[in-house]
């Protein structure tokens, strides 16, 4: 993308580039939209679009105010950003990126969230696998999106993987804020091996046939589409990621 080749991409460049697609999505029903990903990145723009929060801050509402105009019944969501520590020069700390962001997560319309973890003690921390539980508590009125969690180590099975993500939707659909959660990743053109849920050419990964197994036999003790049926109706709203291809 032309953030991820270190360009500065100005804001009404940026919707410019994106406004064939999103209005064909928008045409169709989709609503709920993902307004760019990971800022807080070398990749997604940080160091070049913008040097800080502050700096993205500015840039999002432009877009955001561009967007409203065009797309008035949309829904725009902050993007998720890469949670942990900063990483010179690839990756600014997450908690001070979002604090100078304050502005922009209020006139967003839902936040997105990517939690992920390593083992058991990690899918429950709210500083990795419940990480969504740290941002609500500090804004406790927005809406969250999930969009992206998983177990992401190399020594987990798929069995592991299928549990845990079963515990997981369990968690969250009882967690009040939570619109929806969507795992990573379905499939991928390349890497991700350890993560996709069928490869590209379209077989299964082991893990995907553990966890839709025991997503609907849950569906026995919480009742009829009460599980995986409201995931699904929610993930049916879409989510749109905003990059620049």
């Amino acid at each position: 993308t032309d953030l991820e080749d270190g360009r500065v991409v100005q804001a009404a460049t940026f919707v410019e580039s994106q406004a064939e697609w999103l209005q064909d999505l928008y045409e169709r029903g989709v609503r709920y939209f993902e307004v760019h990903h990971e800022p807080n990145l070398s990749s997604g723009g940080w160091g070049t679009s913008w040097q800080s929060g502050d700096d993205f801050e500015v840039w999002y509402l432009d877009v955001l105010g561009l967007l409203r105009v065009r797309f008035p019944d949309a829904r725009f969501g902050f993007p998720g950003c890469a949670p942990g520590d900063e990483i010179v020069g690839k990756r600014e700390d997450l908690w001070r990126f979002l604090r100078q962001c304050e502005t922009a997560i209020e006139a967003s319309d839902w936040v997105a969230v990517q939690c992920y973890w390593e083992d058991e003690a990690g899918l429950r921390s709210p500083d990795e696998g419940l990480l969504v539980a740290e941002y609500q508590r500090r804004w406790p009125h927005k809406l969250f999106f999930v969009t992206e969690f998983g177990n992401v180590s190399l020594a987990a099975d798929s069995a592991t993987k299928g549990r845990q993500y079963v515990e997981y939707y369990r968690e969250l659909r009882n967690r009040e804020g939570v619109g929806a959660a969507f795992c990573f990743v379905l499939s991928a053109a390349s890497g991700f091996e350890n993560d996709v849920w069928r490869f590209h050419g379209g077989d299964l990964e082991d893990c995907s046939i553990d966890v839709t197994g025991k997503l609907w036999a849950t569906l026995d003790e919480f009742g009829a589409a009460d599980t995986l049926g409201e995931f699904v109706s929610l993930q049916q709203l879409a989510q749109a990621t905003f990059q620049q291809y």
